[in-house]
Order: C-alpha cells, then structure tokens, then sequence
C-alpha cells in the first residue's frame, strides 16, 4: 500500500485515517479470501448485536472521535456527547464503571477478556449505534472495522453458546497505536473503552495537540505496525 506523508507538524490523531484505511483494506482483501472459499459476510446495517461488546481504542482514536465530534453542528454535537453521557450512566448504574477505568491502565490480555465478557453480558449498545446502525460508521474505529464474522448473523447475540467464525486478519491497528503513543509519551501502552473516549480525551487535551514532525510520526507507527506483525 503507497500513501503519502505531508512534512507538516502531525498530531496522533492524524494517524488514525491512514490506520482506519489499512485496516479497510485488510478486511477487503480478506474477505475476498473468505469468498473465495465459499464463505460470505454476514455482518449487515440493522444487525447492532456486536455493537453491545467492549470496543477498547487508542488514544490517537479517542483524540480523533472527539475532534471529530467538536466538528459537528451544535445539535448533532449535543446529541452525540448526550448519547456518550446516558450510556456511561447507564454502565455507572451497573456497577462496571469503576472496572472500564481501570482497564485503561490495566488493559493485559486477560484482564481485557474477563472485563470484556461480563461487559457484553450488561447488554448496553454502544453510545453510537442509532436504530442498530453505526452513527459514525465513516469514523468507526478499527476494532469496529476488524471484527467481521461469516457465522449467522444470530449468533452473535450469544457468543457463549455458539462458536462464532471472526474472519481473520494480519494486523490489529490499535495496539501499534496505544504502543506509538507509549512510546512517545513514556507511559504505559493504554486501551481506552470506547464510551469513555470523550472522557479520555478531555483528560488529555495536552497530549492530543502535541505534534510531531510528519514523517517521524508516520514512520514510527510504521515500526509499530512491523513489531505487531511479528508478534
């Protein structure tokens, strides 16, 4: 894949469009390799049982989720920011908020599964999802465009019960994404929920317009990307 690399200072979350466009064209050129075996995409707008499931994020994610909410007229704004804060309300009033913030420090693999899990089992839908369709499905993150299954569609609303057939992929975008940011920052790599992006990046706003010279940013995300290859 050939893209280009402006010289001009970057922030994180101009990084996200070039990950969310490799992560497109993994899926594409996966899901050819799925037909081609006779299996098809059973993932369609109106099917929103996967979009009850824990979503983490990077941060250059959850930068780019707020910017791209900032950008929206006053009402589609408000609606957007009233819709994050009813359904960390609603997970507050279950009991999993404390658990959804300490994932972000403490997001290992196990620690990820086990939240995960019980998290899918509260049932609330994603802050975004209107009508069991994506309300910002051009800036979904990448974990939302990686998880893509040829089982029945009807599976998914219980996972435990049925094997479910995730059409593989090479590369996850976002841990090279949280480890970039690590890197830079001297933190620990972090995985953010996704309703709590807005929040992350409130508490963030420092880090979200730092720059980076262009080519510097890109190219140690690319190292990211290589590292994550050979895991």
């Amino acid at each position: 894949m050939e893209f280009g690399v402006s010289a001009a200072p970057m922030c994180l979350a101009d990084l996200v469009p070039l990950a969310q466009a490799l992560a497109s064209a993994q899926v594409e050129r996966s899901l050819q390799c799925e037909a081609e075996e006779g299996r098809q995409l059973s993932c369609k707008a109106g099917c929103g049982a996967c979009c009850r499931q824990l979503v983490p994020i990077s941060p250059p994610e959850a930068f780019a989720l707020a910017s791209m909410a900032v950008s929206l007229d006053a009402p589609a704004r408000d609606e957007l920011i009233r819709r994050v804060e009813s359904a960390v309300a609603d997970i507050e009033r279950r009991g999993a908020l404390p658990r959804l913030r300490e994932l972000v420090e403490l997001h290992g693999e196990r620690d990820l599964q086990a939240v995960a899990s019980d998290y899918f089992a509260l049932g609330v839908p994603c802050p975004f999802l209107i009508d069991e369709s994506c309300r910002i499905h051009p800036h979904r993150p990448a974990a939302c465009r990686e998880y893509n299954v040829t089982s029945p569609a009807a599976w998914c609303s219980a996972p435990r019960r049925h094997k479910l057939a995730v059409v593989p992929l090479a590369l996850a975008m976002s841990p090279p994404l949280s480890r970039l940011t690590a890197r830079l920052t001297g933190r620990k790599p972090q995985l953010v929920p996704l309703p709590l992006a807005f929040e992350y990046a409130e508490a963030n706003t420092e880090l979200a317009f730092r720059t980076w010279p262009g080519p510097e940013l890109v190219g140690r995300f690319v190292e990211e990307l290589g590292a994550e290859a050979a895991i």
